[in-house]
Formats: structure tokens, sequence, C-alpha cells
């Protein structure tokens, strides 16, 4: 297979195991970012309720067409450039720092791509009136948060498919590998997505006496959709890779 074949191959892969993770995640993602957005939230279950009560069940696939596209997309470009990367460098799997390289170069050329999805994305989770915005603040709006957006990406990439590809190399499960990928990425990643979701929505980013659990607010519903999502997209992906 040429190399233009296997770079097309990869993405549309990627992209029918990321669209079938993000289904499934969806309702988790909408809560998250409700919860990190609005402070007066106390917990979870008072998000779930008011988008239950005021929206119904659609409430919590309120973005879905943006949500699907922005993340889709960008574990596609993600992944396919990583893949790329690996390929082109003769990276190791077991080479966690080499990859770690081709993760951040991966994570710049998402973002270039993407950002501009997920701001749509928040927006519409959030119920908030896109187009109004963009009326008054320009295409700027587009990429509002961008460089937390761009740091987020860098760090994410340059975790998530090295300590998977590591942690497979050593343990040959699937299922643990991108759990453990998972968890280890959230931890460092978190405070970035938190602020990165706030400053989209234009809210304050560093109140006054905010303690470490500030930024790691909605930290616990993060874990419950990054686990499966990254799980279900790397078991598609493997599965996907076997039959074709």
């Amino acid at each position: 297979m040429s190399s233009k074949y296997q770079i097309m191959d990869t993405f549309k892969t990627s992209m029918l195991a990321a669209s079938i993770a993000e289904i499934v995640t969806l309702p988790i993602c909408t809560i998250k970012t409700i919860y990190q957005t609005n402070l007066n939230y106390i917990s979870i279950r008072g998000v779930a309720w008011d988008v239950y009560r005021f929206r119904g069940i659609a409430g919590f696939y309120n973005s879905s067409g943006w949500a699907i596209l922005s993340q889709t997309m960008s574990s596609a470009t993600k992944f396919t450039a990583y893949s790329y990367l690996q390929t082109y460098r003769e990276t190791q799997k077991r080479n966690l720092l080499g990859n770690m390289i081709n993760g951040m170069i991966s994570g710049i050329i998402s973002t270039m791509f993407v950002h501009p999805i997920d701001v749509v994305k928040v927006h519409k989770q959030n119920n908030f009136n896109f187009l109004k915005e963009l009326k008054l603040v320009g295409p700027k709006l587009f990429y509002r948060g961008g460089s937390k957006s761009l740091t987020k990406n860098i760090v994410l990439t340059s975790l998530l498919f090295p300590l998977y590809d590591f942690y497979k190399y050593h343990i040959d499960n699937i299922y643990i590998a991108s759990a453990c990928s998972a968890i280890t990425s959230s931890l460092i990643l978190h405070p970035i997505d938190y602020l990165k979701i706030r400053q989209i929505s234009d809210q304050q980013l560093y109140p006054k006496d905010s303690g470490i659990r500030y930024y790691y607010r909605g930290f616990h519903i993060n874990l419950m959709r990054v686990i499966p999502h990254f799980m279900i997209t790397m078991v598609c992906i493997e599965y996907f890779r076997q039959i074709n």
C-alpha cells in the first residue's frame, strides 16, 4: 500500500472509531462541560437533572453534530499524523521519548484544524447563541482559548498515544493499556482542559482563593468519559486494522 493510501486508510479508520466512541460518551461530555463552565452547580447530579428537566434527553446531545465532528476530526488528525510520523521517523513502539516528539508535532497539526469546531461545540453544549456572539466578537471568536487548546493538544498527544504504545508493548492488552494511558494523561491534562473550556465560554479563569481542587473540578466525570472513549477508539482501530 502506498504512503498516500495508507494515510487515508488510517484517517478513515480513526474517524470511524472515534465516531463510535463519541456517540457512546457524548452525554457525559455535555454534563462535564456545563459543570466546568457554571460554578453555581455543586454536583454532577444537579447538572444532569437540569439538562433533562429543561431540555429533555435531547439536551444531552445538544451539540451532537458539532461534538462528533470535533472529536472525530481531533482523534483522526492526531492519530493519523502520529502514525505517519512514527513510520517516517522509524520510531519503535517502546521508544517513549521518540514517540512523545511525534505526538507533540501531531498535536500542533490537529489544533489548527479542530479548534474552531471545538469553539462552536462548547457554545452549543452550554446553549449559548454562537451566531450572536460571532457578530459581536468577529472571526477571532473561532480561536478564543486557542493557546490553551494548543497547549492541551501538544501535551495530550505527546502522552496519550506514546503511553498507549509503551503500555501495550509491555502489557500486551488493549484494554489495560488504553485505560492506563487515559488515566495518566488525564491527571496531567485536566487543569489545562478545564481552563480552556472556561476561556472559550468567556468565564473567569482564576477566581480568588482558588486552590488545587478548583483546577480539578469535574475530574471524576472526565475520567468516566475519557477512559471508555479512548478504550473504544483504540479497540475499534485495532479491530478495523485486522479486518482490512
